[in-house]
């Protein structure tokens, strides 16, 4: 996403970490090893603060690929309904 995120606004990020925690994400910022994406609505701990991008946009976007017939499954159908347009 950095890359992208670069690449729309004219450079490209020199990246020295990826992580799939956001707490790592959390750590590596308070550490000073550089900046990261979080979602805006996160808590975060002092020390870390939260800026809005203002460009390029950047909004999150969730797909779900299955396989036929799967998605009666009831715990697969449960997580389908959660990315759904207007549900929560």
């Amino acid at each position: 996403m950095l890359r992208s995120i670069g690449s729309l606004a004219g450079f490209e990020p020199r990246l020295r970490h990826e992580a799939d925690s956001l707490d790592l994400v959390e750590d590596l910022i308070l550490a000073g090893l550089g900046v990261g994406l979080l979602p805006a609505d996160r808590k975060t701990p002092p020390g870390v603060v939260i800026i809005r991008l203002a460009e390029p946009e950047v909004r999150l976007r969730a797909y779900a690929h299955t396989r036929k017939g799967r998605t009666t499954w009831p715990p697969l159908r449960y997580v389908l309904a959660r990315l759904e347009p207007g549900t929560s």
